[in-house]
């Protein structure tokens, strides 16, 4: 039976016009690398090509013999184009450019170069410089199991070159079930283990012939020096092997073991720090270890300790767990989980746990109860609440788990189930350590909260902040201040609230609490969307969302609500719809009936504003239903009136104004949480009146007297369509007419444009013109407004901090010469004002930009010129990665707009052969997003440039950051 398989999906693959015509396979033997050259040029000889095919093994690495032998190949089908080759490569060995030029005139030709792994380093440099002069019409593939030229990611970054590695050449599902197919005796999940591995398949399916992969890989090892043979089993458990590896283990190897193991054919994925074995090469040398027992346990038990030492406390309990070592599993779970847990890393506290038995993390307390509050933070709820229930049912444990149950009650909307608990725990007071009972009063402030007494929750919550601070406890000061930040806006007292919520957030920040850090993003995004800063509302939900989808938090479901109501705000519908529903289906997935019940709410009035009423009714039907499966909603005040106000738009869209009049009555008017619903419910009143011929003054003032309290100006973007009718007619009316006419006939943009620049000489101008600024301090002035247009709106206090420093004068005299200088030039009264926040903004009367615009163009366009001209000046204004205002400016785009800038600009000084130059740029993104990509680039360049400790060092960021 002859077993055979077309590699179609990469064949495909390097069909594709958008991809570069120039091709390396990179991979350790064995992963098809030959065989798949063999199927593109049988592919390429059938389309009509030629096919030039060149194997360094049959070949001398130099780049006379490479030249002549390709020469040689084309005398059949190009025989003149041959004769030139030959005769110009007599003397000395062409150039790769020279040789392209002669190539130019050939038809269509694929080009095949297996095992470059052979060339020396001058042949190699010769063959980066032919890939990059080859002509367009041809096509080049190279395999080789390693390529150590710094010019392979740059033409790799330029897509010059399309690298498949082993992850690529590797067998996918479909490819492994396609040869087990053709073997009828093998099953697909006996081939599972080899993951892909080409030759192991092929072996293990063709097991009718007595082959193996496992025993490929003992024949292999058998042919190895004895030496070799005895200390290899020890190396079982790393998953990299490094050249000093078995020096620290005691084992006395030859310097040049790794390139035996290379030149024996081995699978070893090579890289500059020593190489990676497959995992066939670590089992069967596990198999061997095995036959000594003691040694097989105290070897994995001292890689457990080297890996847990390394930061990888996850592979280090696999290990341990692998050799069967339970109990010194358990051990290391009750030492490496407590920091975890401090540090709100619930996903990572799972994925220990999971591997653990369960039996055995039941029989821990502790252990339980972390992994229970973990299973609750990461979307599962039940399962974490189960956990904690059993724990709750044991007298020896009980207390200790009252506050998280509670919390998880909280969770599900049981706000009094969750209470009866709380008043349970007030009796074990004095039995709690100081950690614990902060989080019992910050428990005990959400219940109360949540249950109408808002004074009273914030009270409580106070007193647990005052009790953390007096601990020194930082980790639940973060979280006491959460709930210290809703209970601030559910009181309207948005000003307090946002100092919480940035006290929460440094907090989390600093501690490395990751997993807790959406939670303050998003409280402060709300914050912002209050007040119709829709643009850093967004740019903090945005980065809120990439962290809880990494983290699998909780917070996924309101990120996704508050995203929904920010586009609604920004008359983005379709959008909404599409956050608000995701919001609805995680809230399911997480057993959240709350979440839900509001994001079925919210959903309905997206797709009213839409017109879309059917669907609209059928969304709020279903939030109505879940008050009856939930009654534990009907708990919440928030939720019950915000009911209200859904029922009265339905009615409204219905033509019932009797019965919508009576539910947009009942909505409170306390200007709480539910400000913006209460002001559009007397905006609604108002329109029945309309609708009846019954519009009065009165009316507008009960909907202007709310209006003029709360920041925000686009809570009435969905409404309007339903309600413009009642504006308008206030405005013909003459009631309001200044504030109402936006609302009811819309506006044109006339705001003049000031423009920034910040990049070399800091210099202002105003519809192209420069602005004249008189007064005292102007150059502080000047840097004042471009402060204020690079970052986030800024405090009087912040401004001084940030701009001015601590030691150098007040920034006062500087924003009143910058005010009235703007006043007077623009002719816009408060051009610069304060928000409610105490915040300096722009007037919206006027269009500010900076050159941060002009250099994403350039990036864009790739115009390095500008870019150079952008940035070569220097500046000490415009805050570098170095700069004391580089914490300010982490969550605006001036990093990513450098980022790319310095990344056109190293890419063109490696194209220059520029290294220190090309390093320095790379260094400037390495610190600005420390990319992967970012990081090999810099390991290569330091290997041309042979600054070894500076390569081992690159190379262990990269193990850190990125090791999978």
């Amino acid at each position: 039976m002859k077993l055979s398989i077309q590699r179609e999906r990469l064949l495909r693959e390097m069909r594709r016009t958008d991809v570069p015509h120039v091709a390396l396979l990179l991979g350790p033997s064995g992963y098809g690398k030959s065989v798949l050259l063999g199927q593109v040029a049988q592919a390429a000889l059938e389309a009509g090509e030629i096919v030039v095919r060149l194997d360094l093994r049959e070949l001398d690495n130099d780049v006379y013999s490479l030249i002549e032998d390709l020469a040689h190949s084309l005398q059949g089908r190009a025989p003149q184009v041959s004769a030139d080759i030959t005769a110009a490569n007599e003397t000395r060995p062409l150039s790769a450019r020279q040789l392209a030029k002669h190539l130019a005139a050939l038809e269509r030709t694929t080009f095949l170069l297996d095992h470059a792994e052979r060339l020396s380093a001058e042949s190699e440099a010769w063959l980066v410089g032919f890939i990059r002069a080859l002509p367009e019409q041809h096509r080049l593939l190279i395999s080789s199991r390693q390529l150590d030229s710094v010019e392979v990611a740059y033409l790799v970054a330029t897509q010059s070159l399309m690298v498949l590695g082993p992850e690529q050449l590797a067998f996918d599902e479909a490819e492994v079930a396609q040869l087990s197919t053709q073997a009828e005796a093998t099953a697909v999940s006996d081939l599972t283990p080899l993951k892909g591995w080409p030759m192991g398949v092929a072996l293990t399916v063709a097991g009718a012939y007595g082959h193996s992969a496992p025993d490929l890989i003992k024949a292999v090892l058998r042919s190895l020096p004895p030496t070799l043979q005895r200390a290899l089993p020890q190396l079982a458990p790393y998953d990299t092997w490094t050249s000093y590896l078995p020096h620290s283990l005691g084992l006395d190897l030859p310097d040049d073991w790794l390139g035996q193991l290379i030149l024996h054919r081995l699978p070893l994925l090579h890289h500059s720090v020593g190489a990676q074995p497959h995992d066939l090469v670590l089992n069967v040398l596990n198999e061997q270890l095995r036959q000594s027992p003691d040694l097989w346990t105290d070897s994995y038990r001292e890689a457990a300790q080297r890996a847990l030492t390394d930061e990888r406390p996850i592979h280090a309990l696999d290990l341990l767990l692998h050799a069967n070592l339970i109990n010194d599993a358990l051990d290391m779970a009750e030492q490496v989980i407590p920091p975890l847990f401090r540090r709100s890393q619930f996903l990572v506290i799972r994925s220990i746990l999971d591997r653990l038995p369960s039996e055995a993390v039941q029989a821990s307390p502790s252990l339980a109860r972390m992994y229970g509050i973990s299973l609750m933070e990461t979307e599962q709820l039940q399962a974490g609440m189960a956990i904690l229930h059993t724990l709750a049912e044991r007298p020896d444990t009980r207390m200790t788990v009252l506050p998280p149950l509670a919390h998880g009650l909280f969770l599900q909307a049981r706000v009094d189930d969750a209470a009866q608990l709380l008043d349970e725990a007030w009796q074990h007071w004095n039995a709690y350590p100081a950690e614990q009972q902060v989080i019992l009063l910050t428990m005990a402030g959400n219940v109360s909260r949540e249950r109408g007494d808002s004074e009273g929750g914030l009270q409580k919550l106070l007193e647990a902040t005052r009790l953390a601070e007096q601990h020194h406890l930082d980790y639940v000061m973060g979280v006491a201040l959460i709930g210290l930040n809703v209970s601030y806006l559910r009181l309207a007292r948005l000003d307090e609230a946002m100092m919480a919520v940035r006290q929460a957030h440094v907090i989390f920040e600093q501690l490395g609490m990751t997993a807790r850090l959406p939670i303050p993003l998003l409280n402060a995004a709300i914050l912002h969307g209050a007040a119709d800063e829709l643009t850093p509302a967004n740019d903090l939900l945005q980065r809120a969302l990439c962290i809880a989808e990494e983290a699998q938090v909780r917070t996924t479901t309101s990120i996704h609500f508050a995203l929904g109501h920010l586009r609604m705000k920004e008359g983005k519908f379709d959008e909404a719809v599409t956050h608000l529903m995701q919001a609805v289906e995680r809230a399911r997935a997480s057993s959240r009936p709350d979440r839900q019940y509001m994001a079925e709410a919210l959903l309905s009035e997206a797709l009213r504003a839409q017109f879309q009423h059917v669907e609209a009714d059928r969304r709020l039907a279903l939030a109505e239903s879940l008050l009856e499966i939930h009654p534990q909603l009907a708990q919440s005040t928030m939720l019950v009136d915000l009911l209200k106000f859904h029922r009265g738009q339905r009615d409204l869209a219905m033509g019932n104004l009797a019965e919508a009049r009576a539910w947009f009555e009942q909505v409170p008017t306390d200007l709480g949480e539910l400000a913006e619903w209460a002001v559009r419910s007397r905006a609604y009143l108002a329109q029945i009146h309309a609708e009846e011929g019954t519009l009065a003054e009165a009316h507008i003032r009960d909907f202007m007297t709310l209006h003029s309290k709360i920041k925000s100006r686009r809570y009435l973007t969905p409404d309007l369509t339903m309600v413009r009718q009642a504006l308008r007619e206030a405005v013909r009316q003459g009631w309001y007419a200044g504030e109402l006419q936006e609302y009811a006939f819309g506006r044109s943009d006339t705001r003049q444009r000031l423009s920034i620049r910040t990049l070399g000489k800091l210099s202002v101008s105003l519809d192209g013109k420069p602005l004249p600024l008189s007064g005292s301090n102007v150059t502080r002035a000047q840097e004042l407004i471009a402060l204020m247009a690079l970052l986030p709106p800024a405090t009087s206090q912040e401004l001084q901090r940030t701009l001015i420093g601590e030691g150098k004068g007040d920034h006062r005299n500087a924003l009143n010469t910058l005010r009235a200088s703007l006043t007077k030039a623009t002719g816009v009264n408060d051009a610069i004002v304060q928000d409610s926040t105490r915040r300096y903004v722009f007037s919206d009367d006027l269009d500010v930009r900076t050159d941060v615009d002009e250099l994403r163009r350039a990036v864009r366009t790739n115009n390095l010129l500008q870019i150079r001209q952008l940035l070569s000046d220097g500046t000490d204004f415009l805050p570098g990665v170095n700069s004391v205002w580089a914490a300010d400016l982490r969550d605006t785009e001036i990093p990513g707009v450098l980022y790319s800038a310095y990344g056109v600009l190293g890419k063109s000084a490696l194209e220059r052969r520029a290294l220190p130059e090309a390093l320095r740029h790379f260094e400037h993104m390495q610190l600005l997003a420390p990319t992967e990509d970012v990081l090999r680039t810099i390991v290569e360049i330091h290997r041309s440039m042979g600054n070894e400790p500076q390569l081992a060092h690159a190379e262990r960021d990269i193990q850190l950051l990125f090791a999978r």
